[in-house]
């Protein structure tokens, strides 16, 4: 469970309670409102005075959308250009006019880093060696952010690539050749890797070394779950992230029953796509987040597009944080993005 590392971040006690969470997001949200209003000229014009007085508070402050990612991201940031270490173009298809970009500075992505230091921690034990199936290995990229993460917890992140179908073959001899421990990578890629070492004969020798897949940065489907857990054995665990959030998402526990928020972090919603009202918990509707925690360009109230909904009831495993059911991302997403050089 993530519950102290929450609670840790948020300068709560331990055990997390949901009153103590509760309260504790509440002034991180009065806190990034304010610092939002007072460095983004973005935002200056957009967010009233004053606190809001309840989480459900929330609701009456527009939405940001990718439409202003587009148009007004320089706009949004909160730092000054030198203070940027690390800016991604998000490229949408059928999209036309500037693309989405978003700024992060070092310390956003020392707070990433944290999070897989210690989200991996809950999967892998220190010695495991991780394969990561992510393209790019530049300073500052998921790969790089992973590999660093890992480090610390005395793991090691040994970068494959992304593996098209031309490279299975590869990344399953990589598996039994790096005794790898754990894969973490788009669900498509894996679970074709999956499906081809069953076609090979090979898939009991590679169940016998993985222990764990953590599938990112793409839709898991239950089919391409249930191939992988099928073909090897082993535990499938899934995040659902994207970049605008810096990387840090909602992520499933062993009970594989929805994904916990890094609630120090996110504050989620779910609202009705077309009124924008919010919804309650059990009601599906549109996932709308807002960053507690980043300094480059937080994210108040931004919509992703994506369809989930709030569980209502407590998870078995006895985390006290909000849980996103399964999430039906966008079809135009893509499933990766293109680093930027920095330029001001």
């Amino acid at each position: 469970m993530l519950d102290a590392w929450v609670a840790g971040r948020l300068g709560a006690a331990a055990p997390l309670t949901a009153e103590a969470l509760a309260r504790r997001q509440l002034e991180a949200l009065n806190a990034v409102l304010a610092y939002a209003r007072a460095s983004s000229p973005f935002y200056r014009t957009r967010l009233p005075e004053g606190e809001i007085a309840s989480l459900d508070g929330l609701s009456r402050l527009p939405f940001t959308t990718p439409e202003d990612l587009r148009q007004s991201g320089r706009l949004m940031l909160c730092v000054k250009g030198d203070e940027i270490s690390r800016i991604v173009t998000l490229l949408t298809s059928g999209s036309t006019g500037p693309s989405k970009r978003v700024y992060f500075t070092a310390d956003d992505q020392e707070r990433t880093v944290d999070f897989f230091h210690h989200g991996m921690a809950t999967l892998i034990r220190p010695g495991d060696k991780v394969l990561l199936l992510f393209p790019g290995e530049s300073p500052g990229s998921l790969n790089d952010l992973l590999i660093t993460g890992l480090r610390r917890m005395g793991a090691e992140g040994i970068p494959f690539g992304h593996p098209t179908e031309e490279r299975y073959d590869g990344l399953l001899n990589a598996i039994l050749e790096q005794r790898a421990a754990s894969l973490v990578g788009p669900a498509s890629a894996v679970a074709g890797a999956a499906e081809r070492s069953l076609r090979q004969g090979r898939s009991a020798e590679i169940g016998s070394i993985l222990e764990s897949v953590l599938l990112a940065a793409e839709y898991v489907s239950p089919q391409n779950r249930a191939i992988i857990r099928d073909a090897w054995h082993c535990t499938v665990n899934e995040q659902y992230g994207m970049t605008e959030t810096g990387f840090l998402g909602p992520v499933s526990c062993a009970v594989h029953d929805g994904y916990h928020i890094p609630a120090a972090d996110l504050y989620c919603e779910i609202v009705h796509p077309d009124t924008g009202q919010p919804l309650p918990p059990g009601e599906e509707g549109e996932v709308v987040f807002t960053t507690l925690s980043r300094r480059g360009m937080p994210l108040i109230r931004y919509r992703t597009g994506d369809r989930s909904r709030l569980l209502a009831e407590p998870c078995p495993c006895g985390s006290v944080l909000p849980r996103l059911a399964r999430v039906q991302s966008r079809p135009d997403r893509k499933k990766f993005q293109r680093p930027e050089p920095i330029s001001f």
